[in-house]
């Protein structure tokens, strides 16, 4: 049984990979429960398209494989976005938690808000972003080191393995605090990110906490997280 699911997994992959010519083709989906984009359910085999947004409800979960073996992650009660870019994947978190896996050959930055999130010195790291209220989130470097750069002040700040960064999401013009646009249904739309606080220890506990809600996968080279693979 499990030689089968392997087998199927490959297939899907070999299956996915001359899409990935095609600058309109961002990645393909390898496994998913209660996940949807653009009204559609996304099943193992799925591909996803610059610009697209990814829904996940609750209970559910959606891991995507990029070109190049880099990895996203969508946990329940998410939403985020999926682009490609001047050779890289950007994912855009509007809202719950998610992770991403970057390498070398397959670049990967995460955006949220007015915040770039990507690995430090282009090397291999696994972060995670927790979007908890319209007003916070947490950055994590789970794995290697993420390097946080914020727009609106031009401030970077560098995450080591295991640290997380505590930030505070504040409408980009203070004079108009709901300038959030409501159809959105984003809660980072039209804000910037206050870099608050580091922490010590907590990508652990966050990567764990994602893991569970991961759907069972026979090769764990694919997972996002707890990040077996080298």
């Amino acid at each position: 049984m499990v030689a089968r699911r392997a087998l199927a997994v490959m297939v899907i992959m070999l299956l996915a990979f001359p899409a990935w010519s095609d600058i309109n083709v961002v990645g393909n989906v390898t496994g998913s429960q209660s996940a949807t984009v653009r009204g559609t359910g996304l099943v193992p085999g799925s591909t996803i398209f610059n610009g697209d947004t990814i829904e996940v409800g609750a209970r559910g979960n959606a891991r995507i494989l990029l070109a190049g073996g880099s990895q996203v992650q969508v946990s329940e009660n998410s939403q985020v976005r999926l682009a490609r870019s001047a050779g890289k994947v950007q994912l855009t978190i509007d809202r719950g938690l998610a992770a991403f896996r970057t390498g070398q050959d397959s670049p990967v930055e995460a955006l949220l808000a007015d915040a770039t999130v990507r690995a430090a010195n282009g090397q291999t790291a696994v972060g995670i972003i927790n979007v908890r209220s319209p007003r916070s989130a947490l950055i994590a470097a789970n794995k290697g080191m993420l390097e946080i750069r914020t727009a609106h002040d031009a401030k970077s700040m560098t995450l080591r393995e295991g640290e997380g960064m505590e930030v505070t999401l504040m409408p980009a013009d203070p004079a108009d605090p709901s300038a959030l646009p409501a159809a959105s249904n984003s809660w980072t739309a039209g804000k910037v990110v206050i870099l608050v606080a580091i922490l010590g220890g907590v990508a652990t506990g966050i990567g764990l906490a994602l893991s569970r809600s991961e759907p069972t996968q026979p090769n764990e080279c694919l997972e996002v997280s707890p990040f077996k693979c080298p």
